[in-house]
């Protein structure tokens, strides 16, 4: 083996380019190369064959890929695959049970619908076509969370109090820190002019560093998420009922059942229907016999992203107007100068293009107060 790689190494460096190549360094190419000579000669040395057929696989490669590879010795076959997939997954499934039996460790499940819209090549009574529609679940492991965070008992105690009756909107408005939103304006009218203005663009990278310092309320140093799939079932998440169902079928897949689970919560979270219909099962249930019943495990949440997409769809119902305004504050007009299609529905505006719209208009108006 290291006489194979020092001939390939020579075959490989005798271009004078290959010695400053960054995308396909000649290392990376020769190691490709040997490990494939190994597959073909070693029968349990199939890591790298592997691979390759679980890409094909998550490709969507045609059956006849596999065929060709499996013959010539270039990758395992599709039953091999799917096999393969089958292990990794149970394998992960038993490393998921463990975290979810640590009382160290906590969980949060994120929930999505998932669509698939099958069409029959012929149509004759009973193959129609149709949607096909089910629920999916991706499972994440908390990072540096405190436990007081899913302690199921502090929730009952704090429920106990009855604090909620005395929130007003005075209260809600003391949790604003006003001082670190007057530092994200002051910097965002900084932001437009350095980065539209060609004489001042120099400063860009101290503006940056001004968001990543002053303007930072917690630091988060990267880290790795630890998530995990779980098998999707066929029910239909808008359904309350059929929401049940899949929230149970995820409990089971993680270890948990009505006669033994974790004692804690187990943050669910879900698009803004998902997450009335979770309350709503929470409201449906509090009667039940079990505590695994009633769902006491259970704590929905609005994902971030859907937030985001109410509150920008909350700011074109407020300030669209129309096209053919008159008035030069509203989105409505300056969309109609650059040309842009107006929403088909003000109040669900599509969540990218009009955002980018909405930042347009913020750094036109922010340039004009400058000019």
């Amino acid at each position: 083996m290291p006489l194979a790689w020092h001939y390939l190494l020579q075959m490989a460096l005798s271009d004078e380019e290959a010695l400053s190549r960054d995308r396909c360094p000649p290392e990376m190419v020769i190691t490709h190369a040997l490990s494939s000579i190994i597959y073909s000669h070693n029968f349990y040395a199939k890591l790298l064959a592997l691979e390759k057929g679980i890409l094909n696989f998550a490709c969507c490669a045609n059956h006849y890929i596999y065929k060709y590879n499996s013959c010539v010795g270039a990758g395992p076959s599709y039953h091999a695959v799917c096999d393969a997939l089958k292990k990794l997954a149970a394998y992960d499934l038993g490393i998921l049970q463990e975290i979810s039996w640590n009382k160290l460790s906590a969980l949060v499940l994120q929930l999505n619908n998932v669509q698939h819209y099958l069409w029959p090549w012929n149509f004759w009574v009973g193959r129609e076509a149709m949607m096909k529609i089910g629920t999916a679940t991706t499972v994440f492991e908390f990072q540096d969370f405190s436990p007081a965070a899913v302690d199921l008992d502090a929730k009952k105690q704090c429920l106990a109090e009855i604090k909620w009756k005395d929130l007003t909107f005075e209260k809600l408005l003391k949790f604003i820190d006003d001082d670190h939103l007057d530092i994200v304006c002051a910097l965002q009218w900084l932001c437009v002019v350095v980065n539209f203005v060609p004489c001042l663009s120099k400063y860009q990278s101290q503006i940056k560093k001004l968001y990543e310092t002053v303007a930072a309320k917690k630091i988060i140093p990267p880290q790795k998420t630890c998530f995990f799939p779980l098998p999707t079932n066929g029910n239909n998440e808008t359904i309350t009922a059929e929401l049940l169902k899949a929230l149970i079928d995820f409990a089971k897949a993680m270890g948990y059942t009505e006669e033994e689970y974790m004692h804690c919560l187990l943050y669910t979270g879900g698009d803004g229907l998902t997450f009335e219909c979770m309350l709503l099962l929470k409201l449906y249930l509090q009667f039940h016999d079990t505590p695994f019943q009633h769902l006491e495990w259970l704590q929905p949440f609005l994902k971030t992203w859907h937030m985001l997409w109410t509150d920008l769809s909350q700011i074109y119902e407020a300030h669209w107007d129309d096209l053919s305004g008159a008035d030069p504050l509203s989105i409505g007009n300056s969309a109609n100068h650059i040309k842009c299609k107006a929403p088909g529905n003000v109040k669900k505006v599509d969540y990218y293009p009009y955002s980018e719209l909405a930042y347009q208009v913020l750094d036109a108006c922010i340039l004009d107060c400058w000019r």
